[in-house]
């Protein structure tokens, strides 16, 4: 099993809120907008319920996957393919009109991009455990989970927000955006070297 090394220069920990974005916004545009936008459209609050829980599920299991990252691809790649998955699997849900007869592409949208947006949080869990000194990681922790909860606002408000005022398709479609422009955040980080 190869082990990460922790690179010479580290990273200040502030900029892990950003790895962390995806998976908020996956869950806060899944939980508010969908779940809004498919109550307007007269779908049951059970097969709404149904739908949110369908979504979380990829996160309770992620653990069986997460050996992937440390074994295959360098880290940097499974955030870059994941943030990107993320954010397109999110701009096509954005296209596919809320209502019963669409719930089971929505439902399988959902779940596919929950699913891609878990590597986000293995990926940059891996880059902060092994990019940031033992004396930043309290830090780098809460601004990892400043970037979840902070994205699950963004998710649930913005989407909202946008599902309210904008044609249907710009909320998705602008959350994708952001999630795949979180990558970004790759170019100021160490890869962690694999000996």
């Amino acid at each position: 099993m190869n082990e990460r090394i922790l690179p010479e220069r580290t990273t200040h920990p502030g900029l892990f809120i950003a790895l962390f974005l995806p998976m908020g916004i996956t869950n806060g545009y899944t939980v508010v907008s969908l779940a809004y936008l498919l109550s307007q459209a007269g779908v049951s609050v059970g097969a709404i319920a149904a739908l949110v829980a369908w979504s979380l599920f990829p996160q309770t299991w992620r653990v069986v996957w997460a050996p992937l990252v440390d074994t295959t691809l360098s880290v940097r790649a499974w955030y870059l393919i994941s943030a990107v998955s993320s954010g397109v699997l999110m701009a096509l849900t954005a296209f596919v009109q809320p209502t019963a007869h669409n719930f089971g592409w929505i439902e399988f949208l959902c779940f596919a991009f929950s699913l891609t947006a878990t590597f986000t949080t293995i990926a940059g869990s891996g880059l902060m455990a092994h990019g940031t000194e033992d004396h930043e990681k309290g830090r780098a922790g809460g601004w990892s989970q400043a970037g979840n909860l902070g994205g699950t606002g963004l998710g649930g408000g913005l989407g909202l927000f946008l599902a309210q005022h904008a044609p249907m398709w710009i909320s998705g479609t602008v959350l994708g955006v952001i999630c795949a422009a979180t990558s970004i955040a790759l170019h100021y980080l160490n890869e962690p070297v694999a000996e």
